[in-house]
């Protein structure tokens, strides 16, 4: 499925998506308590969420004293975003295969979740290094980790994303991007990939 393509479908889905916001905003809060060590929000910290969707994660954050951006290249995600959230997240229509508007080091944290998988290769390797530059402190991607299962398998196969390459290659492809890579498992299929910026 061409970008484009995968876009429009996501588009099509948001409405679907903003059904389970409070459940992901639930499942967020265990993840980003699990997390807290990488985390460390001793005082506010700027973050950009890439590909917010309907801002799920971004509220989260926003609800542990995080300044949050959050980008989504799907318009109808976005909107979806501003109505379920609060007004003091900024959210913006951004696609990564284009850069991102950003000045080097512009936020201490960037975090994405469940995005990479779905890109192909050459702007998954794009949006690593978007990431990376755009973060000062350290870049956490959650998404799936190498173990799989039927159900998962089926989704995103009629997904048409990259996830079969992606839980073959996550480590390799980031560590074309950084050495200092960290893995932590936040359960059975999941996983924070964790790439820290050298001071």
């Amino acid at each position: 499925m061409t970008l484009e393509n995968h876009i429009k479908l996501f588009d099509k889905i948001s409405f679907f998506y903003s059904l389970f916001f409070k459940y992901q905003v639930n499942q967020y809060d265990k993840i980003l308590d699990k997390a807290k060590d990488f985390l460390k929000n001793d005082s506010p910290k700027t973050v950009l969420d890439i590909g917010c969707g309907t801002g799920a994660l971004a509220y989260s954050l926003y609800k542990k004293n995080f300044i949050v951006t959050g980008i989504d290249a799907s318009t109808k995600m976005i909107d979806n975003a501003k109505k379920l959230t609060h007004s003091n997240i900024s959210f913006l229509k951004m696609d990564i295969s284009k850069g991102l508007n950003f000045a080097n080091d512009s936020f201490d944290l960037v975090i994405s979740s469940y995005v990479a998988h779905g890109l192909p290769k050459n702007i998954r390797m794009q949006y690593y290094k978007e990431a990376y530059r755009c973060a000062k402190e350290k870049v956490i991607i959650l998404d799936y980790n190498s173990k799989r299962d039927i159900f998962t398998d089926i989704v995103e196969y009629f997904e048409q994303g990259d996830y079969f390459n992606f839980i073959k290659n996550a480590k390799d492809e980031m560590q074309q991007i950084t050495n200092n890579l960290s893995l932590y498992n936040v359960d059975k299929k999941a996983a924070l990939y964790i790439m820290e910026k050298t001071q």
